[in-house]
């Protein structure tokens, strides 16, 4: 009689709501331990706050005291948690997340040190922030997160930052609205004054315009920061842009090495780009050649958007008038006026 195999059992996989939720609070308890301040920032807590509808998020986005932020990813990747491809491409400002993944887990954690757009030192950001921290109940646990008008700031800079994109349209347009008729003359006040004390008073005077906060702290932005951003927001998807932008700003030897890693970068960015990209050198070699033809048909308006925006400086990071890449909200203002 032939012998049996035995039976194979799978562990059961978290579908990825669950995994997110239940993030929120593994993450919680990681930082708890070692007396780590983190606040989670936008995904579910953002529709418990009434500040976007309620959709199902993909991943956990944890700002951590950027004193603390070497060890906190020490933490993680002590559990189990790993950065599977770092990021090496250019950029047009300082990276401010890390990706973490868990083999058992179906969503990742981005880590962040900072949030672009608030151009505060980090640690003023943070501070900032923390003094107005609320909790949120996720998975049965309360984790700290910043209030409606903090979390606000932070959706309303992620919205700007891509001001072409359906879904950063719709999301700053629903905030709008909530906002513009639930805030109250004193909250205005709040929400500007804390623009201010992160270095967010131009980059988020689109949103505040249109919900009529006071105009306090126009102009303060360094002008190279306000550059950065004012190139970032209106290049969503150029990814050419980041490149030539480094180059503007480079050294004249560094050219030759930053147009060299340009076109190769490393092999496990270019496939995950680019997931169904065959394997092997010859595979390798087909993707890095479409992304350099993508690179080439970008390089135009790339150039275009850089050269702009170096000759022709906004006052304040508000899209001006005519602009192809007005926000919603500076258009709403428009309608309102």
């Amino acid at each position: 009689m032939a012998s049996q195999s035995p039976r194979t059992s799978r562990s059961p996989q978290l579908h990825q709501g669950e995994a997110v939720s239940l993030l929120h609070a593994l993450i919680a308890r990681v930082a708890d331990e070692r007396g780590i301040r983190v606040l989670f920032i936008k995904g579910p807590i953002l529709a418990m706050q009434g500040l976007r509808p309620e959709r199902q998020s993909v991943d956990v986005d944890v700002l951590v005291d950027p004193s603390r932020f070497d060890e906190m990813q020490q933490r993680l990747r002590e559990h189990g948690w790993r950065i599977e491809v770092p990021g090496t491409g250019a950029h047009v400002m300082t990276f401010h997340s890390k990706a973490y993944r868990h083999d058992s887990w179906p969503c990742e954690v981005d880590v962040h040190d900072r949030f672009p757009g608030f151009f505060a030192e980090p640690q003023d950001v943070f501070e900032a922030l923390w003094a107005r921290r609320t909790t949120a109940t996720i998975a049965g646990r309360e984790v700290p997160c910043p209030d409606v008008l903090g979390n606000a700031a932070i959706a309303a800079l992620h919205a700007l930052r891509d001001p072409t994109y359906q879904r950063s349209k719709t999301d700053l347009a629903f905030m709008t609205e909530v906002l513009g008729e639930g805030l109250d003359a004193t909250q205005l006040r709040e929400l500007a004054e804390l623009a201010v004390a992160t270095g967010a008073a131009d980059t988020l005077r689109p949103f505040l315009d249109a919900i009529d906060a006071p105009k306090l702290g126009e102009g303060t932005t360094p002008a190279k920061d306000l550059e950065a951003w004012q190139i970032r927001t209106s290049s969503s998807g150029v990814k050419t842009v980041a490149y030539l932008y480094q180059l503007r700003h480079a050294r004249k030897r560094q050219w030759l090495p930053m147009m060299w890693h340009a076109l190769v970068l490393t092999e496990a960015e270019i496939r995950k780009a680019q997931p169904d990209a065959a394997p092997g050198p010859w595979g390798l070699f087909k993707a890095r050649v479409r992304r350099l033809g993508w690179g080439l048909r970008d390089l135009p308006r790339a150039a275009r958007i850089v050269r702009q925006r170096a000759e022709q400086p906004t006052s304040n990071g508000a899209a001006q008038p005519g602009d192809q890449h007005a926000t919603p909200a500076a258009k709403h203002r428009a309608v309102r006026a």
